[in-house]
């Protein structure tokens, strides 16, 4: 299963050196989790992604895992188009990230058109 992370320049390139960390997030508003944050396709720039704290995201980082992995991580919300995952950054570090795309390279306007998740190159 193709996965996105999307985050700014810096921490992509921290990331490359280090591999991720965990992070507290707040999903919906009431449940804490501790994790990488994935998603089935790329969030640059949809509607429906909650505020982003910190840097401006300017970079989208994937990788592929099998979906058996991360679907006990899965974060269901029926009312989303897309499905995201909080993977402890243990599992995901031992995936080797596929590649880095600049934000501005995905078509938000025509992924949504073809109801289709981002495939990367």
């Amino acid at each position: 299963m193709r996965l996105y992370h999307v985050t700014d320049r810096g921490s992509a390139e921290q990331i490359a050196e280090q591999g991720f960390q965990d992070a507290e997030v707040i999903h919906n508003e009431r449940e804490l989790l501790i994790g990488v944050w994935l998603s089935d396709r790329c969030l640059a720039g949809e509607d429906d992604v909650g505020p982003r704290l910190g840097p401006v995201a300017d970079v989208a980082l994937w990788l592929d895992m099998a979906a058996a992995e991360v679907e006990p991580y899965e974060r269901t919300d029926p009312e989303k188009p897309y499905r995201e995952f909080c993977v402890p950054a243990d599992m995901v570090n031992e995936h080797e990230i596929g590649g880095v795309q600049e934000l501005q390279e995905f078509d938000v306007a025509e992924r949504r058109r073809r109801g289709q998740a981002l495939e990367a190159p």
